[in-house]
């Protein structure tokens, strides 16, 4: 992550993701922790209710237990999964989410974007800002998350277009690439389809336009489809 990034990306990001209650969800580069919890309650609001109404007695219940809490209560939501570079980050992250981590809903990670570790076609959506730049190989981080997405799955990023300018002029790319029309030639090469560069606003600042780019894992087409 390159900078701390307005709430309003998040809220863009989340908004396009089309994730419904019962997803799985991972963020590259979550930071501190606000896409993380923006995507949870999307897609686990059983859990994050229950927080939000008795938080003394959701802390009592999973705050101090040594091991992750799974309970039937919250079967039918969804997870949320975040890897980052960054120790510090992750411990701070971690406090900030402090006791959702310590239930089923949430699962952070120390972890690298080419290392990803979950199963195949586990994720329905993924998401990331401001970090594909410094991936040490777009091709390569990208198919890693091929790879774990679902068919139909979706991988959404968000930046804004002047922010990138002003850093690059002041020297912060020299170790990367903010080039988005290379990340989307990278997406066309892994097999996306159905990419979207879409320019947004968001209700937070009328003012300012978000890009935001949205890429598909086609579906698994049917054998008897391809037999007729």
């Amino acid at each position: 992550m390159v900078t701390p990034y307005p709430l309003s990306y998040l809220v863009l990001i989340i908004t396009n993701l089309f994730s419904r209650p019962g997803d799985d969800v991972l963020e590259i580069g979550f930071g501190q922790g606000y896409g993380i919890k923006l995507a949870a309650e999307r897609v686990a609001p059983v859990t994050i209710n229950h927080w939000k109404s008795s938080r003394i007695k959701f802390i009592l219940e999973n705050a101090f237990s040594t091991s992750t809490i799974k309970s039937n209560t919250f079967k039918n939501d969804g997870h949320v999964y975040g890897v980052e570079i960054s120790e510090y980050m992750l411990q701070k992250a971690k406090r900030k989410l402090w006791p959702l981590t310590k239930t089923d809903c949430i699962d952070l990670q120390l972890r690298s974007v080419d290392h990803l570790h979950y199963p195949p076609s586990s994720i329905n959506a993924c998401f990331h800002v401001n970090c594909f730049y410094f991936w040490p190989s777009l091709t390569c981080c990208l198919q890693k998350i091929w790879r774990v997405l679902r068919p139909n799955g979706r991988l959404v990023t968000t930046f804004q277009i002047n922010q990138l300018i002003d850093l690059h002029q002041r020297g912060w790319f020299q170790y990367g690439n903010p080039d988005p029309l290379i990340y989307v030639m990278a997406l066309e090469t892994c097999g996306f389809n159905q990419i979207e560069w879409l320019k947004q606003q968001t209700k937070f600042n009328l003012n300012e336009t978000y890009d935001c780019i949205i890429a598909h894992k086609p579906p698994i087409p049917l054998l008897s489809a391809s037999i007729s």
